[in-house]
């Protein structure tokens, strides 16, 4: 798997080098700069038959919401730095997509 970090312009020729080595991809957001190039990377992971997610953010994911507010309501929370997670189940229906795919294994490139 290829992480694609870069500024938003090089995501479609750095996602394209990464599925011809045949990676997955997890693209940060955003995944391009126009409807053609989301397209025609959508596209290019169908063609190559791998797998892309996109980076997001939990900024106004109700759960965080709701931990920040019973963070807010303490008054000694705001002299304390506070960080969480979110991970996904390995058991679970994501973890299964990654573990039952032929491809994974020491390596997700071949």
């Amino acid at each position: 798997m290829v992480h694609i970090t870069t500024p938003p312009k090089s995501h479609l020729p750095l996602s394209r080098l990464a599925l011809d080595a045949g990676c997955h991809i997890y693209v940060e957001k955003p995944l391009a700069l126009n409807h053609g190039d989301a397209k025609a990377l959508i596209d290019a992971v169908a063609t190559a038959g791998r797998k892309m997610t996109i980076g997001y953010t939990y900024l106004f994911d109700p759960r965080r919401w709701k931990m920040r507010a019973a963070i807010e309501s303490v008054c000694w929370a705001r002299w304390f730095t506070w960080k969480s997670w979110f991970g996904y189940n390995l058991a679970g229906q994501f973890g299964s997509a990654i573990l039952g795919d032929s491809h994974t294994g020491s390596t997700l490139c071949p």
